[in-house]
C-alpha cells in the first residue's frame, strides 16, 4: 500500500490484517487471507511476515474419502515459524447415524490426508480434537501408528504416544457407543493413553434421558471414572471439565487428579442430577488447587462446595444459573450455608473472587462476603442483584479491629458489571470516600481543591458497566454531574476508573 511516495511499513500493514482477520483458521478465513495475498506483492510480503496469521488451523473431516491436502496445510501452518500454533480437528463421520459402531475401514478419523498431516505437523501449543466416539480417537491413533511404520518413522508418532509434540489438549466426545463401553469394561479404561500434556479440556457427551418425568440419566453410559488410568490424571495440573453428569459420577475422576492446580467445572445439563446422595458426601481432596471455576451452578449442584477439600485456593469464580437459560435470570441463593463455609474456610488465601448471575439479599450478603477476607485483592460482582444496597450495608456494619478495621483492607480492583441503567451509584462513591476521606476547599483562584485526609487507599482500579436494556442499544444516557465529579476526584486520588456507557430503550 503506497502513501505518497512511501510504502506503508509491513509491520503496520500486518497489524491491520490482524484486525481484519482476528479468527484465522477455518476454510473461510483462510480463503480471505489468500485473497489478501493476491492483492499485491507488498500485501503478500506483509502477510507472510506476520506469523500469527498462519498459526491457527481448523479442520473438519466428514468422511474417510474426503479430499484433503496435507502438504498444502503443512506449508500453511509452517509459515507461522516460531509463533505458538493451534490446531482444531473435528471428526464428524458425516452421514453415519449409527453410534454403536465405527469400524476403522469407514471411520473419518482414518482419512489418509489427515493422517499424513498429523504425522508431520510441527510442535503445537494447543490441539483440539472432537470425535464422534472414543472409538474414532482410537482409530486415528491406530492409523497414525500404521502410517508411521509405512514411512519408517522412528519412533512412531501417534496421539497416544509420548512423542506427539503438543502442550495443551482439548478433547470432546460427542457420544459414547457400545464399543467404548465394552472397552472400559474389558480393559478398565476408555482411553489408555494421551499425549504427555498437563493441561486438558475435556467435554463429556450428553447423557441419554428417559421419557419419564424424573428424567434419570442413562446408567449404561461410560462412567467418567473409567475414562483415563490414574497415570494420566496424576500428570494433570490444569483440567477444564464440561459435563452433564452429577457429582457422584465425576468424583472418581477428580479424586485421581492429585496434582491439579487449576480446575474448571461446567455443568452443561438442561436438568441437574446432583441432588445429595450418600456418594456425594465423600470428600475430594485436591491439595494443590489454586484456581477454581464453577459454572452453571444451581441449588442442586451447590453441594460440590461441601465436597471439595482445597488448601491453597487463591482464585475462585462462581457462575450460577442453568446452562439452557436464555433469559439468564439471576439465580436466587436462599441458603448461603455452603457458600459461606467455603469462602470463609479460604479467607486467608483467597485473593480473587468473582460471583456471577446471582441474587443476594442482606443476610446472605453478610454471610458470603465476610470481613475476614483480609487478603482479597480483586472482587468482581457480575450481574449480581442486591436486594439491599451492598455499599450502604458495608458502611453501616464496619468490621471490628480484630477483623482489620475496614472491609477488604488489601482490595486493589473492584469490578461491578451488568448493573441496571437506573442503578444509583451514590453509596458506591460514599463507600470509597469512607475508605479515603477528603474535603473540597475553594482555592485562591476560585477553583475547588480536593484535600485528601489520609494515605492512598488500597483500591487502584474501579470498573463499572451497565446492561443493555434490549438487543438494540438505543439512546446513550449521560452520567450525572455528581457521578462525573466523583470520578474526577477518584482519579485525582490515583484510582483508575473505567465507567461504562448507559443506554435507554428506543
Amino acid at each position: 500500500m503506497n502513501i505518497g511516495n512511501r510504502t506503508l511499513n509491513p509491520d503496520i500493514l500486518g497489524s491491520i490484517f490482524n484486525i481484519h482477520l482476528p479468527g484465522v483458521g477455518d476454510v473461510v478465513s483462510r480463503r480471505k487471507l489468500t485473497e489478501l495475498c493476491l492483492v499485491s506483492k507488498e500485501w503478500r510480503d506483509a502477510a507472510i511476515l506476520n506469523s500469527r496469521l498462519w498459526s491457527k488451523v481448523k479442520l473438519e473431516i466428514r468422511t474417510k474419502s474426503q479430499s484433503f491436502s496435507s502438504k498444502k496445510t503443512l506449508a500453511w501452518i509452517k509459515r507461522s515459524r516460531g509463533y505458538p500454533k493451534t490446531l482444531e480437528v473435528a471428526i464428524s463421520c458425516y452421514g453415519k447415524d449409527d453410534y454403536d459402531s465405527c469400524p476403522s475401514d469407514s471411520c473419518s478419523a482414518t482419512n489418509l490426508g489427515l493422517i499424513e498431516f498429523m504425522l508431520y505437523v510441527p510442535a503445537l501449543q494447543h490441539l483440539s480434537i472432537e470425535v464422534k466416539s472414543a472409538q474414532c480417537f482410537k482409530n486415528l491413533c491406530a492409523s497414525m501408528k500404521h502410517q508411521s511404520e509405512q514411512a519408517s518413522l522412528s519412533p512412531a508418532r501417534s496421539l497416544d504416544s509420548p512423542v506427539f509434540p503438543v502442550n495443551t489438549l482439548a478433547l470432546k466426545v460427542v457420544q459414547f457407543n457400545s464399543e467404548d463401553h465394552a472397552s472400559s469394561s474389558r480393559n478398565g479404561f476408555v482411553f489408555d493413553m494421551l499425549p504427555p500434556v498437563s493441561n486438558v479440556r475435556l467435554e463429556l457427551p450428553r447423557i441419554k434421558e428417559t421419557l419419564s418425568y424424573t428424567r434419570h440419566p442413562d446408567e449404561t453410559a461410560c462412567s467418567p471414572g473409567k475414562l483415563f488410568p490414574p497415570k494420566i490424571l496424576q500428570q494433570l495440573t490444569c483440567l477444564s471439565l464440561r459435563s452433564h453428569y452429577n457429582l457422584a459420577k465425576i468424583a472418581p475422576l477428580l479424586k485421581e487428579c492429585s496434582n491439579l492446580e487449576d480446575l474448571s467445572l461446567f455443568y452443561c445439563s438442561k436438568y441437574h442430577y446432583a441432588r445429595p446422595r450418600s456418594t456425594d458426601n465423600e470428600t475430594i481432596a485436591l491439595p494443590k488447587v489454586r484456581v477454581l471455576r464453577l459454572k452453571n451452578i444451581v441449588k442442586d449442584t451447590m453441594n460440590i462446595l461441601g465436597v471439595l477439600q482445597l488448601k491453597v485456593l487463591s482464585h475462585f469464580e462462581l457462575s450460577c444459573g442453568k446452562a439452557s437459560s436464555r433469559t439468564e435470570n439471576p439465580e436466587v441463593l436462599d441458603d448461603p450455608t455452603l457458600l459461606k463455609t467455603f469462602i470463609q474456610s479460604h479467607a486467608n488465601t483467597l485473593r480473587y473472587l468473582r460471583i456471577h448471575n446471582l441474587t443476594i439479599d442482606g443476610p446472605v450478603l453478610q454471610a458470603i462476603l465476610p470481613a475476614s477476607l483480609g487478603v482479597l485483592e480483586h472482587l468482581v460482582l457480575d450481574r449480581v442483584g442486591f436486594k439491599v444496597d451492598v455499599f450502604q450495608h458495608w458502611m453501616d456494619t464496619p468490621p471490628t479491629e480484630e477483623e482489620g478495621g475496614k472491609w477488604f483492607p488489601n482490595l486493589k480492583t473492584l469490578e461491578l458489571h451488568d448493573l441496571d441503567t437506573d442503578y444509583d451509584m451514590g453509596t458506591l462513591f460514599s463507600f470509597l470516600r469512607a475508605r479515603r476521606p477528603y474535603r473540597v476547599e475553594s482555592g485562591q483562584d476560585g477553583q475547588n481543591e480536593v484535600i485528601f485526609l489520609g494515605p492512598p487507599d488500597s483500591i487502584q482500579r474501579l470498573v463499572v458497566t451497565f446492561r443493555l436494556p434490549s438487543l438494540k442499544r438505543g439512546e446513550r444516557q449521560a452520567h450525572s454531574e455528581e457521578v462525573e465529579k466523583a470520578v474526577r476526584i477518584l482519579e485525582r486520588g490515583g484510582v483508575v476508573v473505567e465507567l461504562g456507557s448507559k443506554y435507554l430503550k428506543r
